[in-house]
């Protein structure tokens, strides 16, 4: 099962490459904080289109549509994340500031309160985007036993696992094409069509890591929190 999710996450996210453009737009445009809103808000509909959806279903990506509705999700989803996290950051302020010790700790209540926060999101969904059953903390942790506790802790670590398989294939693949470049520079002097070759390539890849890679790990992200939800 939860296989299965991983793999339709992976499907869902290249479904439609332009939307991963304009999500990768919109991370970029991140400091304008604005953008990283309506990106949250995107997130959000993703999630929501999973917990109405099916594994290896066929629905469609969510459009880039009623900007308002996508900003006040996005506001809501925010809200969401940080009032579940905000026990772990203060203990993580603690650890560095008074007693590193307890920075062990601070990692398990992040890791636990992180997997209420997706539960809380996907309930969310199921409710008409009412921020009060998000915190509504009894029915939220029922949820999260139904699924199963260790279930959920695995689907969360392989969800780690799959994200950062993810990005070490794209840095392979940069090392790999810059390692290239760079044995053609050391052939020529300084100045030689090898290092502009490196250059232009390290750019594109940045580029690319922006606008689809990164945009992709969020899609997949929200997708198996949407479909995990489901099996409660």
């Amino acid at each position: 099962m939860i296989l299965d999710i991983y793999k339709d996450s992976l499907e869902y996210g290249v479904k439609d490459v332009k939307n991963l453009v304009i999500m990768g737009v919109m991370g970029l445009l991140g400091f304008l904080i604005i953008p990283t809103i309506m990106l949250e808000g995107y997130s959000y509909r993703v999630i929501q289109r999973a917990t109405h959806g099916m594994i290896n279903g066929d629905e469609p990506l969510p459009d880039f549509s009623n900007w308002k509705k996508l900003f006040v999700d996005g506001i809501k989803l925010i809200v969401v994340k940080i009032v579940y996290n905000i026990i772990p950051i203060v203990l993580t302020i603690l650890a560095f500031v008074y007693n590193f010790n307890i920075i062990i700790a601070a990692v398990i209540t992040f890791i636990i309160f992180d997997m209420l926060s997706m539960v809380a999101v996907a309930h969310m969904s199921v409710n008409d985007d009412s921020l009060r059953s998000a915190f509504d903390f009894e029915e939220v942790f029922d949820i999260f036993k139904s699924i199963g506790v260790l279930r959920y802790f695995g689907f969360y670590l392989g969800l780690i696992v799959l994200n950062c398989v993810i990005v070490a294939i794209f840095l392979v693949v940069l090392l790999i094409l810059l390692g290239i470049c760079l044995g053609i520079s050391s052939l020529g002097g300084m100045f030689n069509p090898g290092n502009a070759l490196a250059l232009s390539i390290f750019v594109i890849l940045l580029l690319a890591f922006s606008f689809i890679v990164q945009p992709y790990i969020i899609m997949i992200n929200s997708r198996a929190t949407g479909l995990v939800y489901n099996i409660r």
